[in-house]
């Protein structure tokens, strides 16, 4: 089983967006909410926007990028 690094939590006074994505596991129809910082979601939003890729396929294909070592 693969682990997720941790990461600290945006401090409470930071302003948080939430992306939901859905995903097709076995068909269940799950969903993933990933809490972006601000500035983290003003990224993501630049990057769709120049690339006119959505967000939910951006972060698919980080995620694809993700190689486990054992």
């Amino acid at each position: 089983m693969y682990k997720f690094p941790s990461f600290p939590s945006p401090s409470k006074k930071e302003t948080v967006k939430q992306i939901t994505i859905e995903l097709e596991l076995d068909k269940a129809g799950e969903q993933i909410t990933v809490e972006l910082a601000l500035d983290e979601a003003k990224r993501l939003d630049n990057y769709c926007n120049q690339t006119g890729k959505v967000a939910k396929d951006v972060i698919r294909e980080l995620i694809q990028g993700i190689t486990l070592t054992y």
